[in-house]
């Protein structure tokens, strides 16, 4: 009986290095739930195979199984699911190599006699599963594209199972070489429970470190876009006020011109004064004022880089988005457009925002972009060369939409070479402003 809660400790132990392994190493398609069901299936699989008690028939199975479990939990092509299931699968085989070594010299006994003495037997379990659980750490470190991940001390992680281990094997070298109480026996037996516990806790402790701290240096670079942003506004606002001034003084200047009588003197007069209005912007079309402000900085972008930038926002103009989520909203999305504008032949980009039905507005930027734009899985990936922040942008863009109960969608036409992004967003999201 004892030996059966062994096995099937071992298979739970098996189950959760698979979890962490694959969860820490790839994008997930299904939810934790999802995954957690169909590895205790897997695994339980695993375990009948066990019971038939056939070495190769228990490794075919383990690399067949933990393959189909990658492919249909995550995001990965076939070929990657049995490379790293391969990698886990001889991972376990040398652990198990070095543990029957180890045990076999330090206890002068053929490894299959060991599974006549449940507390040796249960040793050895555990001392090949935790050094199986160490090199699927290293390999996480080795295949891993997340910097956080590959800056980890990994040395100081590693050395909590295998001290474990030779604290375990120390433990067991003394009963075995001396007599000892049952309480004592049974107080190792606890001792052991606990080492492996601390083993798990220790890893889920820095797995969920590293996404900690992934997230703050997400939210720290995201801020500092924020406030380069509004540091822009403030210039541009400035600049309005200017032109307000200049306004004024047209105003005073074509009051003059209105009481000339000479033609050549009104034409003199007038030139410098044609020449210095057509360096001014447009400001104030959509009556909301930060989408005035960023629809100005973008119109200088775009004419600075020669690109076409055209803008309708007459029947729309989203004013109840937030100043700051409509300004991560509005500039992730131009950012990105432009960004691909300048590496098209047909340089332009159009920003659109139109209300339907009274019942939902439609923000709609369309630009040209020559190569049809990276996915996976109906996710757009980026191009640029630093991925260590990768996907901030998209984020950013999904809690603004997210939060207002918008609906987001892109297209790409192969034959136009136009890439589309289009969200829609509820017209409920006016009433909860006004009543908030």
């Amino acid at each position: 009986m004892s030996k059966i809660v062994i096995d099937i400790l071992m298979y739970i132990f098996g189950a959760f290095v698979f979890l962490y392994y694959s969860g820490t190493l790839f994008e997930a398609k299904l939810s934790l739930s999802k995954r957690i069901a169909l590895t205790i299936v897997g695994y339980a699989i695993l375990y009948c195979v066990f019971l038939i008690n056939s070495t190769i028939l228990n490794f075919i199975c383990f690399l067949f199984i933990n393959t189909v479990l990658l492919w249909l939990s995550f995001s990965i092509k076939p070929l990657i699911a049995v490379l790293h299931s391969t990698i886990m699968s001889v991972s376990m085989i040398v652990a198990e190599y070095i543990t029957i070594i180890i045990f076999t010299n330090i206890f002068h006994h053929n490894f299959n006699e060991f599974d006549k003495y449940m507390i040796t037997y249960g040793l050895v379990i555990f001392f090949s599963k935790l050094l199986y659980f160490t090199l699927c750490i290293i390999s996480i470190r080795i295949f891993s594209k997340n910097e956080n991940i590959k800056n980890q001390n990994y040395l100081s992680i590693i050395i909590v199972p295998l001290s474990n281990c030779f604290i375990m094997l120390v433990f067991r070298y003394i009963i075995y070489k001396i007599e000892i109480t049952s309480t004592i026996y049974y107080l190792w037996i606890a001792a052991v429970c606990l080492l492996v516990a601390t083993s798990f806790f220790v890893f889920i402790i820095q797995n969920r470190t590293i996404r900690k701290t992934q997230e703050v240096a997400e939210l720290k670079i995201e801020n500092q876009k924020y406030e380069a942003e509004k540091k822009a506004f403030e210039l541009v606002t400035t600049a309005n006020e200017e032109m307000r001034r200049i306004s004024h003084d047209y105003k005073n200047q074509l009051t003059l011109i209105n009481n000339m009588d000479d033609v050549e003197e009104i034409h003199h007069y007038i030139e410098p004064l044609l020449s210095e209005i057509g360096t001014v912007s447009k400001i104030g079309i959509s009556k909301n004022p930060t989408l005035d402000l960023i629809i100005n900085k973008y119109t200088m972008i775009c004419n600075n880089k020669c690109i076409s930038f055209s803008v309708d926002v007459k029947s729309s103009n989203l004013s109840y988005i937030q100043d700051n989520e409509l300004t991560s909203l509005m500039c992730n999305l131009l950012d990105n457009a432009v960004e691909a504008v300048e590496k098209s032949a047909e340089k332009k980009i159009s920003l659109r925002i139109v209300a339907k039905n009274q019942l939902q507005d439609i923000l709609i930027i369309s630009n040209s972009c020559d190569e049809a734009p990276k996915q996976k899985s109906g996710k757009l990936l980026t191009s640029k060369p630093d991925k260590q922040f990768h996907g901030i942008g998209s984020k950013s863009i999904m809690r603004v939409v997210k939060k207002y109960n918008g609906i987001y969608d892109w297209e790409y036409g192969d034959e136009n070479k136009i890439f589309e992004t289009t969200i829609i967003f509820p017209k409920q999201n006016i009433i909860d402003a006004q009543l908030s």
